[in-house]
């Protein structure tokens, strides 16, 4: 399965390591940009992408970001 996956930090980058691992084709992106995070990308096993490609190339896009970082007012949700 393609998989799209927006933040690379402790939660996404665990999230593609195993989602490769089991087979699926991530697309792992984060806010600095692609080529930022390449040698990331490469152990894992993923395509360095930008934010916009991940949500775009997966069946499924997972967003691992922090809360704050949604754009939402404080205490909204």
């Amino acid at each position: 399965m393609k998989i799209g996956i927006i933040g690379a930090g402790n939660m996404g980058g665990a999230r593609a390591r195993m989602l490769v691992a089991l087979g699926h084709e991530v697309a792992l992106a984060i806010s600095r940009g692609p080529a930022t995070m390449r040698h990331l990308a490469e152990e894992i096993g993923a395509r360095p992408v930008t934010a916009a490609e991940a949500a775009r190339s997966g069946e499924i896009v997972i967003v691992a970001i922090p809360e704050r970082d949604y754009g939402f007012a404080e205490g909204s949700l």
